[in-house]
């Protein structure tokens, strides 16, 4: 079986354009109230991030956001912001969703955040 984890990410995409603005949305309905999009992309992220995987993001955001009520978000809905976050960051969408699993996340590595200029 065909899976998006055995092709380079630059070829096979890590995430939909649809998942990443469903976390578009996601992320204006209820992240933007206390956060501006430019906090999750650019030099200072790309740093902090690259050496990392999508679980990492996915378990660091999902454990603490939001501030109010850390948690309480279904899975896909964290998964559809890290999309837009991903996004934003250079990394091309392809024709499957980042899975909503943090174990399954794991195969996902964020060494290519703005190498595209996202």
């Amino acid at each position: 079986m065909a899976d998006v984890r055995e092709a380079a990410p630059a070829e096979a995409g890590y995430f939909t354009e649809e998942q990443a603005e469903r976390g578009r949305a996601t992320f204006r309905e209820i992240c933007s109230g206390c956060h501006y999009s430019s906090e999750f992309r650019g030099t200072q992220f790309v740093y902090e991030w690259r050496r990392r995987t999508a679980r990492d993001l996915f378990r660091s955001i999902s454990r603490t956001m939001p501030e109010d009520a850390p948690g309480s978000l279904a899975p896909g809905q964290y998964a559809d912001v890290i999309s837009y976050i991903l996004r934003m960051n250079g990394l091309p969408a392809g024709e499957r969703e980042l899975p909503a699993d943090a174990e399954a996340l794991r195969a996902y590595p964020l060494s290519g955040l703005g190498q595209s200029g996202g």
